[in-house]
């Protein structure tokens, strides 16, 4: 049945006598005030308006004495009818229904906000119905603003009033907790988390969002069927109400518990164990005959570079975890100590870089700077190169940095390090560009993936090419930090 076919709504056994006239002063008129409410009224179960108190004059067109015995529906635009016939039948049904937004007939036809409630006699029955209303024609523009907005976004969002009931949920926010958006609006925030957590949100995220504006951290929501999901939450604080922002993290929390588990073998079980080997194999070596001493030598070979791959899997961890901050690495300097450490060993290299420090916020640049330097020492050396091709005065690895400022972009610090060698293998170029690996095509090690990563949680980026005359040149390009950005 539409608004139009319905037929208003009748109660027989109503008697309209003057005693029910002075209804309208039967609601108190301190109570509107607390309440902040423009007016408050009561309903018999047919609908009809039985008491009045408040300013309902300038919303409503007439005084309080002579809207009593009308029926409410005839001061309803139509468009708003079959929602106030809906929660009508909700109240009557012993629901309280709270926020439901509805538009006046008449001139300039303004919105108003409703809350109702059933009242019941002494057997629990429900006779009749009251509750208070309040203008919300701003208040609902500023409501369809914010929900065009919301409405497309992936992200769950809704609004909510200042006692935390919703005014206005997007499908992706319903969808997170399971419920249609219709069931929650009117609904309180706390129904969708356990008792612990809403008393933790109480007392940990709706104070710190009231004093400074906003509060975003992690809870555990409750879906409609029971279960539970970790989410991310963020709440900003309006002139009448907050906004909600909810991402379920529960896919992530898991990954950064693999991470976890996987950085702790490395770091700790595989570190453990090759420091057994490598004891057990240099004991070997210094005792052994010629042959078994040689292969203990290359045993212990293999145990320092494995014990290298977790040193590096650890920095890869601090690069891709969330808690590293925005601590911020002199790229000048990393190179430097990097330079410093491989010329100590006897290796060639030479270096060009400016006058100034370089600060860039990523903590782990300079991990990635030394993986750079020592990975092209280690496969760039003239050796790898024919005879006829080697230029014995020219240095095996060169390292440039500079600073960058070109227009319509932010200013960058480049780094490139040249070498001689062979050149990076072409399955590990294509691996670090496609951005993923698969059993047939996979890089050998973390090192270059893990300077890819520092690059791009920097909002950088990484390349790789071959040189014209052999070996490898590999350039990283990152944001300056704030300062050096001038």
């Amino acid at each position: 049945m539409g608004v139009g076919d319905r037929e208003p709504r009748a109660d027989p056994s109503r008697e309209r006598t003057s005693a029910r006239r002075d209804g309208a002063h039967a609601i108190e008129t301190g109570a509107i005030a607390d309440l902040g409410v423009d007016f408050a009224f009561r309903l018999d179960t047919g609908g009809t308006i039985t008491a009045v108190s408040g300013d309902v004059e300038w919303l409503l067109g007439t005084t309080a004495e002579e809207i009593i015995d009308d029926e409410f529906e005839q001061y309803i635009a139509a468009g708003s009818l079959e929602t106030a016939y809906d929660a009508l039948d909700e109240v009557l049904s012993g629901e309280t229904v709270r926020g439901m937004a509805l538009r006046l007939d008449g001139d300039g036809r303004p919105w108003v906000e409703v809350n109702a409630e059933p009242i019941r006699d002494e057997r629990g029955d429900v006779v009749a119905v009251r509750g208070a209303a309040r203008e919300a024609t701003e208040r609902r523009r500023v409501i369809e603003r914010h929900s065009t907005a919301m409405k497309g976004a992936m992200d769950g969002m809704a609004l909510l009033d200042d006692d935390g009931y919703y005014l206005f949920v997007n499908d992706a926010h319903a969808d997170l907790y399971g419920y249609d958006r219709e069931e929650l609006l009117g609904s309180h925030w706390s129904r969708l988390y356990d008792m612990a957590e809403r008393q933790r949100l109480e007392l940990e995220a709706l104070p710190e969002m009231a004093e400074t504006g906003d509060w975003r951290g992690t809870a555990v929501g409750r879906r409609a069927d029971g279960s539970s999901f970790r989410q991310e939450l963020s709440l900003s604080d309006l002139d009448d109400g907050f906004v909600c922002v909810v991402r379920d993290i529960t896919d992530r929390t898991q990954r950064q518990q693999i991470i976890d588990v996987l950085d702790r073998v490395l770091r700790h079980n595989l570190r453990n164990e090759m420091n057994v080997v490598m004891g057990e194999a240099e004991g070997i070596a210094r005792d052994a005959e010629e042959g078994v001493a040689a292969a203990a030598e290359r045993i212990q070979e293999r145990a320092r570079s494995l014990l290298s791959v977790s040193d590096t899997a650890r920095t890869v961890r601090e690069v891709v975890s969330d808690d590293h901050g925005t601590a911020e690495t002199d790229l000048r300097s990393a190179v430097q100590r990097a330079a410093g450490r491989v010329a100590t060993e006897g290796h060639d290299i030479d270096t060009s870089l400016p006058d100034q420090p370089l600060h860039v916020a990523s903590p782990g640049a300079s991990q990635a700077v030394r993986e750079l330097v020592e990975n092209a020492v280690e496969h760039g050396s003239h050796d790898g190169r024919p005879t006829d091709d080697r230029d014995a005065d020219a240095p095996a690895v060169s390292v440039e940095l500079r600073r960058t400022d070109e227009t319509g972009s932010a200013p960058m610090a480049v780094l490139r390090v040249t070498d001689c060698g062979p050149g990076i293998p072409r399955m590990e170029r294509l691996t670090l560009e496609e951005g993923s690996e698969t059993p047939l095509r996979h890089g050998q090690g973390l090192g270059l993936w893990l300077v890819n990563w520092v690059a791009t949680e920097a909002g950088g980026e990484l390349s790789v090419r071959e040189r014209d005359d052999g070996g490898a040149v590999v350039e990283m390009r990152l944001p300056l930090a704030d300062g050096d950005d001038r």
